[in-house]
């Protein structure tokens, strides 16, 4: 966003969503990308009628009903085979 848009992307710390990473500090509970994704679509469409939150219910949606952990990477995963849920 801070090449392809720049202001006000431009002001936000590189490494502002590292703690999410790996679960959260590394606890493998709620996955990073879900409260990443959510805070980034709560900056670019907030608005006094709430609507973010139909956008993320809808992610939230998505992600309950896919399988998860993928075995698109097993080849260079760390931990192959894991048991999707």
């Amino acid at each position: 966003m801070k090449e392809k848009v720049g202001y006000p992307w431009t002001t936000l710390p590189d490494y502002m969503f590292a703690h999410a990473g790996q679960g959260y500090a590394g606890h493998g509970t709620l996955c990073g990308a879900l409260g990443v994704s959510s805070c980034l679509i709560n900056l670019v469409i907030y608005d006094k009628d709430d609507s973010y939150r139909a956008v993320i219910d809808r992610m939230m949606w998505w992600y309950a009903g896919m399988k998860f952990p993928t075995e698109r990477f097993d080849d260079i995963s760390a931990f192959p085979k894991q048991i999707q849920v």
